[in-house]
């Protein structure tokens, strides 16, 4: 009987120590994600990743439990997302959303980018675009344009504080498919004329998830 009973708790211990394993496994995971889900770390680790120094937040918005995040200097044009959400895990830690690099072309002063999301189980997604605009104090708003868009969106341009101005689309999509990319802005003045024209550079950049499935396409 006195051996049952010490086979019995040899058994038990052992059962405790792996769930002691599992519970810091677990333990460890979640602290690997908590500075991700932090506006200021998420924005200072992707800085680090691209080596492009400190950035300014410019501007923050909500859209149901994410958090995005607009940040400049310089250099670039950081966009971050902060969200629980099952599917900001696929993005690899401290890479930020979509960036516009402002060095490639200095002459123009104009600096676009975007990236697109769609849940093929949901049918749901948003696309979003960004851009600086530099030494164009006549334009008021931008349009942008794309092969594959079945119209023109227009957006008003913000001043950033510092002499130059940006926008920010966020425009939710239902479809059957991602929605459509935007290659081109164009500048427009107060009369609706067009000033000039530049690249949105990442115009294939994007994200689709099937939960269901398990699948993930970038």
């Amino acid at each position: 009987m006195k051996k049952l009973r010490t086979r019995r708790q040899i058994a038990l211990r052992r059962i405790l120590a792996v769930m002691l394993c599992l519970l810091v496994l677990v333990g460890l995971s979640v602290l690997r994600k908590l500075p991700y889900l932090s506006p200021s770390s998420a924005i200072a680790a992707a800085e680090q990743d691209l080596a492009c120094g400190p950035t300014e937040v410019l501007a923050q918005r909500q859209e149901g439990e994410a958090t995005f995040l607009l940040s400049w200097n310089d250099q670039v044009l950081l966009a971050n997302m902060v969200s629980p959400a099952f599917w900001r895990g696929h993005l690899l830690p401290g890479q930020p959303l979509y960036c516009a690099d402002r060095t490639r072309d200095t002459q123009q002063g104009i600096a676009a980018a975007g990236f697109r999301f769609y849940n093929q189980d949901t049918r749901q997604g948003w696309g979003q675009w960004a851009g600086l605009v530099s030494g164009w104090p006549e334009a008021v708003s931008v349009r942008l344009t794309g092969p594959e868009a079945p119209e023109p969106m227009e957006a008003a341009l913000q001043p950033t504080g510092e002499g130059d101005q940006y926008f920010w689309v966020h425009h939710p999509y239902t479809g059957e498919a991602l929605c459509p990319s935007y290659t081109q802005i164009t500048l427009l003045d107060e009369a609706g004329h067009a000033l000039t024209t530049a690249p949105i550079t990442n115009p294939e950049h994007f994200t689709i998830i099937s939960p269901s499935q398990g699948v993930v396409a970038y």
